[in-house]
């Protein structure tokens, strides 16, 4: 999402804050948030709201970034999925929530949420210096890169694309999970964003669910990587693919081949980065709907609205 953009939801939701006819608290009972109390960095956790049968849309806002919900089966009920980043400032913060009814009135309530620190741990590594720093010209491309990437995961698409659980996206062993502090050198950096799945060159990779190819490139770092859109803040990230089979804005179905293992990009062996972003926080791909790492998921599973 560029400044403009962001300014504008911004603006939005601070008008939408003002118009509201009242601040709830959240169980209050016009309003009714079924949220965690305690939520750790790099999960996912599913928020439940009942706002009344004439409220056509929710919104919820947290650490700064928005939160779609979605209406359930159920009138005056919505969902929605908040993400916690790895690297989320632990501490008390406030949940809020805006319900918008039919004749364009709002109510707001608000709800505390402890944030809570996890281990995610420490891998030592020793490798080359010209291994982890760049030129000062590749480093702008690697900074290109990354701008790149931090807008399009902030950015929320309106349509909610899957309805089904969430796949394994490849066959191989885990060789680095998710939010592993790497300390290379003696140098602790910054911590993991993803699972490292070593597998065979050439292995299939699948896509983890329906989705929009919203960026098919080849990066210095990622390598041949392709990122789906799921709609409502939530993608999935496929690095370091030896060839890629989707072509970007296509609409992916869930276990549709979108390319191969392989070793492209800034790698020491072959293996899938496999990470996932929901409303710009980076979280555990483990943690999506559904998913199991066994990769043994019911190809009929349906998730509950």
């Amino acid at each position: 999402m560029n400044s403009t953009r962001r300014l504008l939801l911004t603006s939005i939701l601070l008008f939408l804050v003002i118009l509201c006819s009242s601040t709830l608290n959240a169980d209050d009972g016009s309003i009714r948030i079924n949220c965690p109390s305690v939520a750790r960095q790099g999960e996912i956790y599913i928020i439940g709201v009942w706002a009344g049968e004439d409220v056509v849309s929710v919104i919820g806002s947290f650490m700064g970034r928005s939160i779609p919900f979605f209406q359930s089966d159920y009138p005056g009920a919505f969902t929605g999925y908040l993400g916690v980043d790895v690297s989320e400032t632990t501490g008390a913060s406030s949940f809020s929530v805006i319900a918008i009814h039919a004749g364009e009135s709002c109510d707001r309530a608000v709800t505390e949420i402890m944030v809570a620190p996890t281990d995610f741990g420490i891998q030592n590594l020793t490798m080359d210096s010209g291994w982890i720093s760049f030129d000062d010209a590749t480093q702008v491309l690697v900074d290109k890169e990354k701008k790149i990437l931090d807008e399009l995961f902030t950015t929320n698409s309106p349509d909610r694309l899957w309805k089904e659980a969430f796949l394994w996206p490849a066959d191989g062993r885990i060789t680095t999970e998710f939010g592993v502090y790497r300390s290379i050198n003696g140098v602790l950096r910054y911590p993991h964003p993803g699972i490292d799945i070593a597998a065979y060159l050439g292995t299939p990779t699948l896509a983890s669910n329906r989705g929009r190819a919203v960026l098919v490139h080849d990066g210095i770092i990622g390598g041949k990587t392709v990122v789906l859109d799921h709609g409502k803040g939530l993608y999935t990230l496929y690095c370091h693919l030896s060839r890629i089979l989707v072509e970007e804005g296509a609409v992916i179905e869930r276990g549709d081949e979108i390319g191969w293992v392989g070793g492209t990009g800034r790698v020491t062996g072959v293996h899938l980065h496999f990470g996932a972003y929901l409303n710009g926080a980076c979280v555990n791909p483990e943690n999506l709907p559904g998913i199991d790492r066994r990769g043994d998921n019911d190809e009929t599973d349906q998730l509950p609205d």
